[in-house]
């Protein structure tokens, strides 16, 4: 796996951030805030699907469609934060947004 030739790793995505696992395409958007809730609350089923660069990446009820779920440093790097990854396909169709800086995996 690697990250776009034009993208720096830091340890921290950016908003916006593309990443490909198995074939599929995410955008790292944080929202809908409610199912980053939902999918980083306790006892909610997730399933391996990638890690990569010390973030593992995870799809909620063994379903990539519904998105990746991520685990990273918090800003001030005093805790580990949830951060949610849309399916590409779902996030153009609700945003009517293309491109981004993108990571295969």
């Amino acid at each position: 796996p690697s990250f776009a030739s034009d993208m720096d790793y830091s340890g921290e995505f950016p908003i916006g951030q593309t990443l490909t696992v198995h074939g599929q395409e995410f955008v790292l958007t944080n929202e809908p805030a409610q199912r980053l809730r939902a999918f980083s609350s306790s006892g909610q089923s997730l399933t391996y699907a990638a890690h990569f660069q010390g973030v593992t990446f995870f799809a909620p009820n063994n379903d990539m469609r519904l998105g990746l779920l991520a685990y990273t440093k918090s800003p001030d790097g005093l805790r580990v934060v949830p951060q949610y990854w849309m399916h590409r396909k779902e996030y153009d169709r609700t945003y009517s947004l293309e491109g981004g800086s993108g990571m295969n995996l």
